[in-house]
């Protein structure tokens, strides 16, 4: 290679190179040091910085995760030649870097004998994923990376109940609800659908009342979960999801928890729900309703027989109840307990309403005048527990005799009659006023406020009417009932007391409505022959139930003067 090579020929080339590569870098260090770099970077493999008078110190790390439509502050301090602003500049997605914009956020504080300016940019809301940088004097930060995350969040809850078994042994259908209602002693089952997946350890807590958080188990995905909560008592729950960032869910929410009790079934009385005065023959028709939140199992209706005391003798107000009339009873021995179930096949699980009747035959017990009996009903459900109903609603059945009853359901009846003479008095004043508006139309006078007022208010009497005729009929057909469950009726008294009934339905149900509604349309038409013809449309209807209440007071009448001779006949 020596032979080829000719060294001394090339030795002054290689000196003269290394000679100038020597002054090259001797001048570099010489020069000042933005010269020395500027020469250094003429180098291909340099890639020196030139010495800066504002330093950055960025206080967002290389990538922030930051909740997505939450803000974030961009922070970033200079020390050195501190400038009087700073500028922000933004990459988002593939696109290039935008304008800048200015921080108008600053503080200067002193720190260790010298000053540092703190710009802060606000960033509000962050909705996707970004790139930013900051230059403040002659100096600018590396690029910093904020990632928009999604907060993890309970997007649908579903929730089925297990109920007592008592109740039921089959679970409920599931169902949305946050809000926790059940009976007490039954076990909720929470299905939790979540937005994203959750951290793997630990990702979704329940919290119930005031005990500590339980960790509740995850799907594969991390996205859902399952849970049990016991209703034993009413409280709140949380639920809190938190993901790989350490975000936890925003809408943390406390639940309602509301164990109910499984109350007694409640008890209404529909027939004969009074107080009455009886034979002791006399058949009692019982009607009543029951409704149970799960589950009728049974019900009873329970007495105590009180005898009458004996003459001169009185015993406490306070030992027996009440009777119908008011006054204490006088008792002379302690009361006589009885009762019978009331019979039904719709009892069992799932029976929440029932109606029940029965025909309460008092012959059995040997009643005699004088006695008082006191009876209530009482209705069980399945629950085991041993619970305390509300104070049971008592009636009394005060025992006479068959004259003493008869002769007070025929003066019931004369009353009745009085009602019917004042419903009839009422209806030929509302038709007087009726027809009074009619004739001053008709005479050509313009229909204005007084007359309006006199159409509003014959309607009202009329409605009135109808609801007092009703009432009237109710009570005719209770009188009925009372004739029959003492044994005291007759066919024919049966027929009358019918027709009676049904005179009173077809008026107060039918014809005084129609009546009324022929009114109130007098009262909106805009023409006065439209009106009149109103007016003498609901006088006419008013005519008819007249007819028919008054030829229904003349049967009545005639029918109490027949039982007056009867009667006087009789004592003859």
């Amino acid at each position: 290679f020596s032979r080829v090579v000719k060294f001394e020929r090339i030795q002054p080339v290689l000196l003269g190179a290394g000679g100038a590569v020597l002054a090259f870098l001797l001048l570099a260090g010489m020069l000042h040091e933005y010269a020395s770099v500027g020469l250094l970077r003429l180098l291909p493999w340099v890639n020196a910085k030139y010495p800066v008078r504002t330093f950055i110190t960025d206080k967002i790390a290389h990538e922030k995760a930051v909740p997505k439509g939450e803000p974030v502050t961009l922070e970033a301090e200079c020390a050195g030649a501190i400038p009087s602003k700073a500028y922000v500049f933004f990459k988002y997605a593939d696109k290039g870097w935008s304008r800048a914009e200015t921080i108008t956020s600053r503080t200067v504080e002193e720190r260790d004998g010298r000053r540092v300016a703190i710009f802060k940019y606000e960033y509000d809301p962050v909705v996707a994923d970004f790139e930013y940088y900051i230059a403040a004097g002659d100096n600018e930060s590396e690029p910093r990376k904020v990632l928009a995350i999604e907060r993890p969040e309970l997007a649908k809850l579903e929730v089925r109940y297990q109920l007592p078994e008592y109740i039921s042994t089959q679970p409920t259908e599931w169902k949305n609800e946050r809000q926790l209602r059940a009976v007490a002693g039954a076990t909720a089952y929470l299905k939790g659908t979540l937005n994203k997946p959750v951290k793997k350890a630990g990702g979704a807590k329940l919290v119930v009342g005031n005990a500590e958080s339980v960790t509740l188990d995850l799907n594969q995905d991390r996205d859902g979960f399952v849970a049990s909560i016991a209703i034993d008592a009413s409280k709140e729950y949380e639920i809190i999801l938190e993901d790989e960032y350490g975000f936890q869910n925003k809408d943390k929410v406390r639940h309602r928890i509301r164990a109910e009790e499984d109350k007694l079934p409640a008890i209404t009385w529909t027939a004969p729900a009074q107080h009455l005065e009886v034979t002791p023959t006399a058949v009692v028709s019982l009607a009543l309703r029951l409704e149970e939140d799960y589950g009728l199992r049974k019900a009873e209706l329970k007495f105590k027989r009180y005898k009458p005391a004996a003459a001169g003798v009185a015993a406490p107000a306070a030992e027996g109840p009440k009777p119908a009339g008011g006054a204490d009873p006088a008792l002379n021995s302690p009361p006589v307990d009885g009762g019978f179930e009331l019979a039904s096949d719709g009892f069992g699980k799932g029976a929440r309403k029932l109606s029940l009747e029965h025909e309460w035959s008092l012959a059995d017990m040997a009643l005699q005048p004088g006695e008082l009996v006191v009876y209530h009903a009482e209705a069980w459900d399945f629950c085991p527990s041993a619970r305390k109903g509300e104070e049971a609603r008592e009636w009394h059945l005060k025992v006479l005799s068959a004259a003493e009853i008869k002769q007070k359901l025929d003066i019931e009846r004369l009353r009745l009659i009085e009602v019917l003479k004042a419903i009839i008095k009422d209806e030929e004043a509302d038709k007087k006023s009726v027809d009074g508006v009619v004739d001053n139309l008709g005479r050509g006078n313009i229909f204005d406020l007084p007359e309006r007022q006199k159409v509003t208010e014959a309607e009202s009497l009329q409605q009135q009417l109808s609801r007092r005729t009703n009432d009237l009929e109710r009570e005719f057909d209770n009188l009925l009932s009372r004739y029959r469950s003492n044994a005291l009726d007759t066919p024919e008294d049966t027929q009358r007391l019918q027709a009676i009934i049904g005179v009173l339905h077809d008026c107060g149900a039918q014809k005084m409505p129609d009546a009324a509604r022929q009114i109130a349309a007098a009262a909106l038409a805009r023409e006065d022959a439209e009106r009149i013809q109103n007016l003498r449309n609901g006088s006419k209807i008013q005519q008819d139930i007249l007819t028919d209440l008054k030829a229904l007071l003349d049967q009545m009448q005639k029918w109490a003067e027949t039982e007056e001779l009867i009667r006087l006949a009789r004592e003859l």
